[in-house]
């Protein structure tokens, strides 16, 4: 199912939780795939519904959340969507219907998996980003300058986290501190960085 996997990580490399189904047996699974600059923590408040039907199977991609940032790693959706596909395999359960939840970058990684997995009929698309231009020639040429890590680290933890939840969470009211602190802890890892800069030069675009 998932040939051509040059960067198979381990289980210790991927932050990867199951959550089975609590109404019983069920072949069904949702795998929840988050967005850019995101983590799995954003799907905390969906969980307890969707595993009134099915399994869950939530993972932060690497390089974001508490994943391995690991530079050896290839940056791309189409790699992505390998070690999607990877974690899923490793699972004893017997999935017959798989449903990829892809929300902003994570759409890009779903509707890749559906291309690949017999297994998935539907895909479910929230506010997920559609084909975009490949990063600049500038800024991929200046992603490979030392030291742009610093700079981009610099840069991402200067914006002010609850500002940016406010703008992207219709009631403002529903933006909690421990929101916050989740998705500012991520933003505290320096190789996180170095991860994202071979994202902007390996990432797919049209």
């Amino acid at each position: 199912m998932n040939e051509g996997n040059r960067y198979v990580l381990s289980e210790e490399d991927v932050n990867a939780k199951f959550y089975p189904c609590e109404a019983g047996d069920s072949e069904k699974l949702f795998v929840l795939i988050h967005g850019f600059m995101s983590w799995s923590f954003s799907f905390q408040s969906l969980i307890p519904s969707l595993v009134n039907h099915a399994h869950v199977l939530t993972l932060d991609l690497p390089g974001f959340g508490r994943s391995k940032k690991d530079v050896k790693y290839e940056f791309s959706y189409e790699q992505f969507t390998k070690t999607v596909q990877d974690m899923i395999d490793r699972r004893e359960e017997h999935f017959t219907d798989i449903v990829p939840v892809g929300h902003s970058m994570g759409g890009q990684i779903a509707l890749r998996l559906a291309r690949s997995n017999r297994c998935v009929h539907r895909v479910v698309l929230l506010a997920s980003s559609g084909d975009m231009q490949k990063s600049s020639k500038r800024l991929r040429w200046a992603s490979r300058l030392p030291f742009f890590d610093v700079w981009l680290a610099r840069y991402v933890r200067d914006r002010d986290v609850s500002h940016v939840l406010k703008q992207v969470i219709h009631d403002n009211k529903k933006v909690t501190t421990e929101q916050i602190d989740a998705y500012s802890l991520p933003l505290q890892e320096n190789l996180m960085y170095r991860a994202l800069s071979k994202f902007i030069r390996q990432r797919e675009g049209i």
